[in-house]
């Protein structure tokens, strides 16, 4: 009778901890940086031996280049990142020594899947880790916090609830990284600019950063209009303004503005069913195509045609 071969799951060493801080943080692992402060205090009044178990992967051939960086006998930490953090900051915090478990890693598609089997209950990822890790996978840093910590998902969720990617999938139920795939152009873009993503600049707003999005996908980020209408929204400059007519800019930061306070740097979700949104989107894409906004129009009144607007954006002429 063949006596079956004990299948090796992973190899466990007792290293130096100085030694497991030169391993490089997993390219998916989300931001930790919001972690640091609880996960200090943890340490301080915690000596569980759990603490200091940590694990890293070790890739057994080179992975396929166009989705990774590692080649063969690279090493990536899976699990201890953020302690890893907090070591390096807080020396005395700092054991001596680590149980580091060793995974011998074939390709990007198991290192993602072992490194998602160490979130538990507790450190589940949430959207804004996945879309933070996403960032950290394409080598993106990104300039402001709220691109760079993930705190983008309801901004995507707007500006792809109606929106169909190149190969015909419906973006609202596809996974956020095909959401991030579709916009990545325009993210990228707005993220130079100081004021979109500044929570300190009154007029800014997920639906204003949906807007523009949108906006940006259909004209094209280097398009010199699109330019001109963040600079004018950001600096509130009006192109056009007079006692009978307006440019598409002006009407969303002076009159939608002054008309919904209440609600414009609500979550761009909470509004979704009210038709703000697509008057936004509507001012833009007038301020693209030179046409100004008459003041008093009834066109404004039949509130019902921007949700309808907004849900065929992509299909309109510009």
């Amino acid at each position: 009778m063949t006596q079956k071969t004990k299948p090796t799951f992973f190899r466990q060493e007792v290293w130096p901890t100085q030694k497991f801080l030169t391993v490089e943080t997993f390219e998916k692992n989300r931001v930790i940086e919001p972690r640091i402060k609880k996960l200090t205090k943890l340490l301080k009044t915690t000596n569980n031996n759990r603490l200091y178990e940590v694990a890293i992967g070790v890739a057994t051939k080179p992975f396929n280049s166009e989705v990774s960086r590692y080649k063969k006998n690279d090493k990536f930490c899976i699990d201890g990142n953020a302690r890893a953090e907090v070591w390096r900051r807080n020396p005395s915090l700092c054991p001596e020594y680590v149980c580091v478990k060793i995974y011998d890693i074939d390709t990007k598609e198991k290192a993602d899947e072992t490194y998602y089997t160490f979130d538990n209950s507790s450190a589940a990822e949430s959207s804004s880790d996945k879309l933070s890790g996403l960032l950290r996978e394409r080598n993106y840093t990104a300039i402001s916090e709220t691109v760079r910590y993930g705190k983008i998902n309801t901004v995507l969720k707007k500006a792809t609830r109606y929106a169909h990617d190149d190969d015909g999938l419906y973006l609202l139920t596809a996974p956020v990284e095909k959401m991030l795939d579709y916009h990545w152009n325009e993210i990228v873009f707005l993220d130079k600019n100081p004021d979109i993503f500044n929570k300190y600049k009154v007029k800014t707003s997920p639906n204003v950063t949906a807007a523009l999005l949108m906006i940006g996908k259909k004209y094209g980020v280097n398009n010199s209009r699109f330019k001109k209408l963040i600079d004018n929204y950001c600096e509130e400059v009006s192109e056009v303004s007079t006692k009978s007519e307006m440019d598409g800019v002006t009407y969303v930061f002076n009159t939608l503005y002054s008309k919904n306070k209440e609600i414009w740097g609500n979550n761009a979700y909470s509004v979704n069913k009210l038709p703000l949104f697509g008057k936004i989107l509507h001012g833009f894409d007038c301020f693209m195509n030179k046409k100004t906004i008459q003041k008093g129009s009834k066109i404004f009144k039949q509130e019902k045609q921007f949700i309808e607007y907004y849900k065929n954006y992509y299909h309109l002429e510009g």
